[in-house]
């Protein structure tokens, strides 16, 4: 069990994730599918190629062009080893006062968009570099690895609603819409699960379920399994969000916005390589 770093002081109202585990363990995984919301683009299969993609290996890692953030066309860096391990406040001081050419931590919709962007491109002209970076990044993502965490943090209020704060505590922090991020543990594509709000919040997205599990699934070889608070907390709280395989013998790629804020983890290093003409800010 020492890869998996859980919060400090699970809330009473969750199961701990050694019980999570526990339970998958002895129930056969059925995972029915969930129609798109209204707002999601549907699941079409093969995620489709992109333009003005591509990838080229850099000294510490890979540079990646042609990625969709924010509504914006970008090229990122992400490096081959993941920046040491730190709270979330220890590496949001560390994005804070880096130098431009520096790795920082990335928030969990960059997470998303690159991945997504790798899957989409996976079968193109670029293919064997493409899956070169894959395995990169399972081997950050995938089992028997700590979690990572993120730039990305979740208030949960006592209404139940919340808000997920991307770029925590640098110059670029935003919130996302309000949502629903209150409910029960689950794989993301299990209509009760009920995810689609708190899976839109968390990486910042309209894609449906299937296409966010699709993305994971080709990453880590995992179905994607949101972890959360399970019933409204008496009082505001805050957590870190936190991504995920760990040492377990389950098919589970956690997207966890239950990490204590002290839970000392790595994180994927991420630096902006440039901005398409037209799309500066």
């Amino acid at each position: 069990m020492s890869y998996f770093l859980i919060p400090n002081r699970p809330p009473k109202n969750n199961k701990s994730i050694d019980e999570v585990i526990a339970g998958l363990k002895k129930t056969e995984t059925i995972i029915p599918e969930v129609p798109p919301a209204p707002g999601e683009k549907p699941n079409t299969g093969d995620l489709p190629p992109t333009t003005d993609f591509c990838i080229e290996e850099i000294a510490e890692g890979y540079r990646v062009t042609g990625i969709n953030y924010r509504s914006k066309i970008v090229a990122y860096d992400f490096a081959t080893k993941t920046l040491p391990s730190k709270t979330q406040e220890q590496h949001a001081e560390h994005a804070l006062k880096a130098k431009q050419d520096e790795f920082i931590a990335s928030n969990a919709p960059l997470v998303y968009a690159l991945c997504k962007t790798l899957c989409q491109n996976k079968d193109g002209k670029q293919k064997d570099l493409v899956e070169k970076a894959r395995k990169t990044l399972e081997g950050i993502l995938g089992p028997g690895k700590p979690w990572i965490n993120t730039l990305s943090r979740a208030v949960y209020y006592e209404t139940g609603q919340g808000e997920i704060i991307y770029d925590y505590k640098q110059t670029t922090q935003y919130p996302s819409k309000p949502a629903k991020l209150v409910g029960p543990d689950g794989y993301i594509t299990n209509t009760a699960t009920q995810a689609e709000d708190y899976t839109h919040a968390l990486f910042d997205t309209n894609d449906s379920m299937q296409e966010i599990n699709e993305v994971f699934k080709w990453i880590t070889g995992k179905e994607t399994y949101a972890y959360r608070l399970n019933s409204n907390p008496a009082k505001k709280q805050e957590w870190v969000v936190a991504l995920g395989v760990g040492n377990y013998d389950v098919d589970i790629f956690i997207i966890n916005s239950d990490g204590g804020i002290y839970d000392v983890r790595p994180a994927l290093g991420v630096r902006r390589a440039k901005i398409f003409a037209g799309n500066e800010g």
